[in-house]
C-alpha cells in the first residue's frame, strides 16, 4: 500500500522544490519521484533541457531558470549546469 502523507524533515518545510533529471517516460524514475512528490501536494518545478512541458506545468530548461525564491533541488544525478 502506498502511503500518500508528506514525508517528515527535509522535504516538510519547502513549499516550492526544483527536480532535476525529470522524465517524460512514466517508466523512468525522473518520473515516478516527481509525480510522486506531486500526488503528495508539493508543488515541484521539473527541470530538463528537452522539454517544454510536463503534466501542463512548465519545465525549465536549466537550473538557472529557476526562480530566485526556490532553496531546494533534488538532482537525480544528470549533468546539472550551474552556470548557464
Amino acid at each position: 500500500m502506498i502511503n500518500n502523507e508528506k514525508p517528515h524533515g527535509f522535504f516538510q518545510k519547502y513549499e516550492v522544490i526544483a527536480v532535476a533529471g525529470v522524465s517524460r517516460n512514466k517508466r523512468k524514475f525522473g518520473f515516478v519521484l516527481y509525480d510522486t512528490l506531486k500526488k503528495r501536494g508539493y508543488k515541484l518545478l521539473p527541470i530538463n533541457p528537452n522539454c517544454d512541458k510536463l503534466d501542463d506545468e512548465k519545465c525549465y530548461k536549466s537550473v538557472s531558470e529557476i526562480p530566485d525564491e526556490v532553496k531546494r533541488l533534488i538532482d537525480l544525478g544528470h549533468d546539472v549546469n550551474f552556470t548557464q
